[in-house]
């Protein structure tokens, strides 16, 4: 599976200016130091790689394994805990609906306005505040790729975007989803992954689906061999009251639209590349 090119768009809440697309800027980020990604994630592509039984000449595959690990990389935090930064874009972790809720304390940047006195934005009108509403992928992968930090946190100092695990999985899901990849968002207890189907040129075992769970939480990748029909396995997302409502946001086609329309501009493209 490789990277597609898509095409523009507009994102709302998204601080961005001009440039590049981001699905595309993601795409040519993984190309431009394809070399240097294969080489850090060479062991545990090989691991992956093993337990699947993927052959060494199915280079598609092994494309699609390290495109995974690499935008994984991106955005994981490494556990569940306010103000942990993860990743390579250094992704901040903050609880909700929780008392006290972190998030009432942000501020906006650079005026430095409280969030929680803000109105939320036209389509949130069942929220109090901008504090308080569920940053859906376009918000949450619009900051990401600001020009400069858009928030304050008296504990996390300054950062670019945040979110707990069913934003950064519907995010993750989101993007993923843009780039071609066949993915959804699972959820066991109080906690969500995601899973991706892999797709090879050949396999000896007919029915057999190829899963890679990501856990943009707590930093895990895992894989296994699972052999159930394709809808059934898409059919399940485990039990939880919000589940399908992140499935049906991450996957839905008003939000591709709004991430395909996200922009980088030339100083957030240097500092990602950097």
């Amino acid at each position: 599976m490789k990277f597609r090119i898509v095409a523009p768009a507009v994102c709302v809440l998204a601080s961005i200016t001009l440039a590049e697309p981001l699905p595309a800027f993601f795409q040519s980020l993984f190309q431009k130091h394809q070399r240097q990604i294969l080489q850090k994630f060479s062991g545990q592509c090989s691991q992956i790689c093993g337990k699947l039984d993927i052959d060494k000449s199915d280079t598609s595959a092994i494309s699609a394994v390290n495109s995974l690990l690499f935008l994984h990389a991106l955005f994981t935090a490494t556990d569940a805990t306010d103000c942990t930064r993860g990743g390579i874009l250094k992704t901040v972790y903050l609880w909700h609906w929780t008392d006290p809720n972190p998030r009432h304390f942000l501020l906006h940047l650079p005026d430095s306005a409280k969030l929680v006195a803000m109105k939320p934005p036209k389509g949130f009108e069942k929220y109090k505040s901008l504090a308080d509403i569920d940053r859906l992928p376009c918000i949450y992968l619009g900051d990401a790729v600001s020009s400069a930090p858009s928030y304050y946190h008296p504990l996390c100092g300054e950062m670019f975007t945040f979110g707990w695990c069913s934003e950064r999985e519907m995010a993750f899901n989101a993007l993923l989803q843009i780039l071609g990849f066949d993915c959804k968002i699972k959820q066991e207890g109080i906690h969500v992954w995601s899973e991706v189907l892999l797709k090879t040129a050949r396999h000896d075992e007919p029915g057999t689906l190829l899963v890679i769970s990501l856990d943009n939480t707590f930093n895990a990748v895992g894989c296994g061999k699972m052999r159930i029909k394709h809808q059934t396995w898409k059919d399940d997302v485990g039990k939880g009251g919000q589940v399908k409502w992140y499935n049906a946001v991450a996957h839905s086609a008003k939000q591709e639209g709004l991430v395909k329309n996200i922009e980088v501009s030339e100083p957030a493209r240097l500092r990602i590349e950097r």
